[in-house]
């Protein structure tokens, strides 16, 4: 497989504009996360900018369907949304402003990818990763999660995954509006294998409430390393499954906590002919390495963490996110944490960066990544005290296969 790293500024005028120079290879998936930071650093909460706050957490298209995950915080009401009206990025500042940014898919060709802009401020930094090769299989699956408890089929992709990353909420506008939603990302390879992470604030101005029981107003942030999605809504879990099965053409989960009405968005982007590692570590306390087996050479790492440790409750101090992606010589991350204080913060050489619950525009601890024939390295260049877990996808080549005996011919 392929896999090229890269960033985008956003144009002055809408309409379409392609991108080309990150790797000459045609693509089949592009993923992409950035901020309203027109340059690389971090930025605390202030009504008039936030920059740093209001972010597009994971976008991703395929060629044929999209969606985006995105965070409209403005530190008073702001919260996560879905997008799922075919737009791949939206970073929207607060949730009764105007969308900053907006695109869509427009075409892939070799060495390229188009983007259609509906609204746009020039020079804001959108950061992305393309998915190619011959061997890559790539769909996305769109579909609605369910209101009643049992096993749901995602299908559409055409082929069996070797695993998927998914990404769903509770908002079906994704933009402007009273109505406050909620989302997750989710990692998936197998009943072994998986990982799910979900951070929103809620404030109560959904009509009566998301479809769930036992809520109250604020925030809630929520890790699993043994669920491939879980979703909350402040601090009630809207919803919690788990990995069943790969199908023919697509996946199965089994949900056993929904919500009672509402059914939330979800987009599967499921990958094929490819090797695939899911997992979890911790990052570290003191700087230095921790190296990751993965059992086949990585081409593309992507990662995600609500900046806390482990557990199986619903943490209510912050909202908080990261995500960051690497093809192990180009990296890049997002960062934010909205709790005490609120803070962003953008980085185009670290995977990984996390922001402390302060006015602190630096990171308290960030870790550069690279790959090697059967692992990768995280390189922590600064840490804290907290042992934050840190979810990954490592994408691959793919080994082994069937084997065929040859007779050589024997020579004189």
């Amino acid at each position: 497989m392929q896999a090229a790293v890269s960033s985008l500024a956003c144009p002055a005028a809408t309409g379409v504009q392609a991108y080309t120079g990150w790797g000459g290879f045609t693509p089949k998936a592009v993923l992409f996360l950035g901020n309203r930071r027109t340059t690389n650093g971090g930025e605390s909460q202030s009504a008039a900018a936030n920059n740093s706050m209001s972010q597009c957490i994971l976008g991703m298209m395929d060629g044929v369907n999209s969606g985006c995950l995105h965070d409209t915080d403005d530190f008073t009401a702001g919260d996560v949304r879905f997008d799922g009206t075919g737009n791949v990025i939206t970073i929207a500042h607060g949730p009764s402003t105007p969308v900053s940014i907006q695109a869509a898919f427009s075409a892939f060709a070799a060495g390229s990818f188009s983007l259609n802009w509906g609204v746009v401020t020039s020079g804001v930094i959108v950061n992305y990763m393309v998915l190619g090769g011959g061997d890559l299989s790539a769909s996305i699956i769109s579909d609605t999660l369910p209101t009643a408890t049992g096993n749901k089929a995602l299908s559409g992709a055409g082929f069996t995954p070797a695993g998927a990353i998914l990404i769903g909420g509770n908002n079906f506008s994704g933009t402007t509006g009273t109505i406050l939603g909620g989302g997750a990302i989710g990692f998936v390879k197998d009943g072994n294998s998986r990982a799910s992470i979900s951070s929103n604030y809620g404030d109560g101005s959904w009509s009566t409430n998301p479809g769930v029981t036992g809520f109250t107003n604020g925030f809630g942030r929520y890790t699993r390393t043994d669920k491939a999605y879980a979703e909350v809504y402040a601090n009630a879990k809207r919803y919690e499954g788990d990995f069943v099965s790969m199908d023919a053409s697509g996946l199965t989960l089994n949900f056993a906590t929904v919500p009672t009405a509402t059914g939330s968005l979800i987009r599967a982007l499921c990958l094929g002919g490819i090797s695939v590692a899911v997992g979890s570590l911790n990052q570290r306390t003191s700087n230095g390495n921790t190296v990751v087996a993965t059992g086949f050479p990585v081409r593309a790492l992507i990662i995600m963490s609500i900046i806390k440790t482990n557990g199986t409750t619903i943490d209510t101090a912050a909202l908080s996110w990261c995500t960051g992606m690497s093809d192990g010589t180009n990296s890049s991350c997002i960062s934010s944490i909205s709790g005490t204080n609120g803070v962003g913060y953008m980085d185009r050489t670290h995977v990984y960066a996390k922001m402390a619950d302060s006015t602190a525009t630096t990171p308290a601890a960030s870790a550069t990544v690279t790959f090697g024939y059967g692992d990768f390295t995280l390189a922590f260049d600064a840490t804290d005290a907290t042992a934050t877990e840190i979810q990954y996808i490592a994408l691959g080549d793919s080994i082994g296969g069937a084997f065929t005996p040859h007779r050589m011919p024997l020579g004189v």
